[in-house]
């Protein structure tokens, strides 16, 4: 293998993906999300953000979201393989993913 393909092996193309439920539903929450990822990502040198996702007023009990579903085939494209969150409970709450 050479130089470049090693350095490729250990870069993480990255989606942020950022979502607030209808009670926290606003800008500042969403705002306050990328900030933080943002920032995260500047810290680590080997992830390059690609994409941002953004599902506002939407819950985390189920994954039925329109910006999680396109990352999702963001990421079985191979466009992306590393998705950063600010927290768990921004990607889900007590349920599993299913692919439909």
């Amino acid at each position: 293998m050479n130089p470049v393909q090693m350095n490729q092996i250990h870069r993480y193309f990255a989606a942020a993906y950022v979502r607030a439920s209808k009670d926290d539903a606003g800008s500042s929450t969403i705002d306050n999300q990328k900030e933080l990822i943002r920032d995260y990502i500047k810290s680590i040198p080997d992830i390059t953000l690609v994409s941002e996702w953004e599902d506002n007023g939407y819950s985390g009990a189920d994954f039925i979201r329109p910006s999680f579903a396109a990352m999702m085939h963001s990421i079985e494209a191979g466009e992306i393989n590393c998705v950063i969150i600010k927290d768990l409970s921004r990607l889900g709450r007590n349920c599993a993913y299913s692919k439909h």
